[in-house]
């Protein structure tokens, strides 16, 4: 059973990975090609591994590249709120498999239902996965604001003037 839910909680994690990646993602319009149709291309024509790349007019007009600009010196938020996906699908699974009475926290969850090394200690509803408070642990998150109404990490220096955010010095 634990090998089961072990297994349902990686795919609630990656699920949610998926999740906050693809809010890093940008569409791009295709534009026409530069050079003209009797000039060969060497990234993409003749011999050779470069040969092996697609041409222009083989990339669909709706393929996304990643927006770098958007999360450029953002891997402290990025790895923050992947620690919050696993945490939330550990969650779900600590729910599912306990009569939870009062709000639990991370500390319930490591290592039994998720593996990792949590930067934040998180407190959880009782009946749901929301988080309903986050505090400070040496060693942990910095220069950062835990949002509780959007449930995510955000940019922000913690000051105690964020009214629905949670600060965590």
């Amino acid at each position: 059973m634990k090998k089961l839910l072990g297994f349902l909680v990686f795919i609630l994690a990656t699920t949610n990975l998926a999740i906050v990646l693809a809010s890093c993602v940008k569409s791009v319009p295709q534009e026409p090609n530069a050079l003209a149709p009797s000039t060969p291309n060497p990234m993409t024509e003749g011999p050779g591994l470069m040969g092996q790349i697609p041409k222009q007019a083989d990339i669909p007009p709706d393929a996304v590249v990643p927006n770098v600009g958007s999360v450029a010196g953002s891997g402290n938020i990025a790895g923050a709120n992947v620690e919050v996906a696993n945490l939330k699908a550990a969650a779900k699974a600590y729910l599912a498999e306990n009569n939870v009475v009062f709000r639990f926290t991370s500390e319930d969850l490591v290592p039994s239902y998720v593996s990792l090394k949590v930067k934040a200690k998180y407190y959880f509803s009782s009946t749901t996965d929301l988080i309903t408070r986050v505090d400070s642990v040496s060693s942990g998150w910095v220069d950062i604001v835990f949002s509780l109404h959007e449930q995510k990490w955000i940019k922000g220096i913690p000051d105690n003037n964020h009214p629905n955010d949670q600060d965590v010095p």
